[in-house]
């Protein structure tokens, strides 16, 4: 049922780099289990992660125009009309959900994550990640009892500037809508096509066979199920969460958010050991109880990084953006390897 397909090819090239001898490459394609999109993998070592300096972007003269610090937020960020949420925000210690000044969507939030500006990796704690996504589930909970077609949540983060995050100061999106999207639409159909073809759920069946291959597992929790993604979206490869059990909104309880919370810190301690200091996350949910046999809520976790630090270039190019290709310079094999022991430290 779960079929992890690739197809590797030899590249031969006359190499400058050891005096035009005949060299040969092997880049690889990997076929995505649930859709069958294709990753390129190849470039490698052709690419790592920059160390950034982030300290530039922390001072004074920045914070004075920043809508999200704290000096500004109140005068300078919009609210929801009364009927929506009465005080116009939703606030739970430090974070604050408030409508996207420029949105997407039907309903498209932002939480504003901490009062920090500068909220490095190293500064993520317990609590400030918490108190965000929490925020952020309630809203979600709110729009489906008020507005029940809004039946599609995905929340996303564009974490530091690789990431395409407009602004430094932390914000996630909160959007709940009638359309899922390209990519959400077929996470759900693909996975309601699986389920109706075996009788089973793919994303407890991938985690299953993960576990048994051991090559990209990474750790199993009472709630999580972590892997490195066998046909990653990202150069720097690709992380998933599966959420065990767990389908829609409503499905998320405290144990399982602290669960999570705990995880991506762990996450992170990796990102800051390896010079990643930027990814971009997606949570999705499926839309209703009606469609939860065939879906999980999962995470996608993609680091970020610019390809130097000379001309910052991205790292998305024509390959990613005009062909909907997705390529990594990292097998997820090695990258599950590396971040294994952060899990185990617990």
């Amino acid at each position: 049922m779960i079929e992890f397909k690739s197809e590797k090819m030899s590249s031969v090239m006359l190499d400058p780099r050891k005096n035009f001898e005949e060299t040969g490459l092997n880049p690889e394609i990997r076929f995505d289990p649930l859709t069958r999109d294709t990753t390129r993998l190849g470039h490698f070592g052709m690419i790592k992660p920059q160390k950034i300096d982030l300290t530039k972007l922390d001072n004074e003269e920045v914070k004075k125009r920043c809508p999200f610090c704290p000096d500004n937020i109140e005068k300078m960020t919009p609210r929801y009309p009364a009927d929506i949420l009465p005080e116009g925000f939703l606030k739970k210690g430090e974070a604050r959900l408030i409508p996207n000044i420029a949105p997407y969507d039907l309903f498209s939030a932002l939480t504003v994550v901490s009062n920090k500006h500068l909220l490095t990796l190293e500064d993520m704690s317990f609590d400030v990640l918490k108190n965000a996504f929490e925020v952020g589930l309630d809203f979600y909970k709110i729009i489906l009892d008020k507005k029940p077609e809004a039946s599609y949540h995905f929340l996303g983060w564009n974490y530091m500037p690789p990431s395409g995050g407009g602004l430094v100061h932390a914000h996630q999106q909160v959007l709940s809508s009638k359309e899922p999207g390209n990519y959400y639409r077929k996470l759900l159909e693909e996975s309601e096509n699986y389920f109706k073809k075996h009788k089973t759920n793919f994303w407890d069946n991938l985690c299953e066979k993960e576990k048994e291959i051991n090559e990209r597992f990474v750790h199993e929790g009472k709630n999580l199920t972590w892997l490195t993604s066998f046909a990653p979206l990202g150069v720097l490869g690709e992380y998933i969460a599966v959420f065990n059990g767990k389908s829609t909104v409503k499905d998320i309880d405290n144990e399982t958010l602290e669960e999570f919370v705990n995880d991506l810190l762990r996450l992170f301690n990796y990102f800051e050991d390896n010079d990643i200091c930027s990814f971009n996350l997606g949570l999705y949910f499926a839309p209703s109880e009606s469609e939860k046999n065939g879906f999980n809520i999962h995470a996608r976790i993609i680091p970020r990084t610019f390809l130097n630090l000379t001309e910052c270039p991205p790292d998305a190019n024509v390959l990613q953006l005009l062909m909907k290709e997705p390529f990594s310079a990292f097998y997820p094999e090695d990258l599950c390897e590396k971040v294994k022991p952060y899990f185990k430290s617990r």
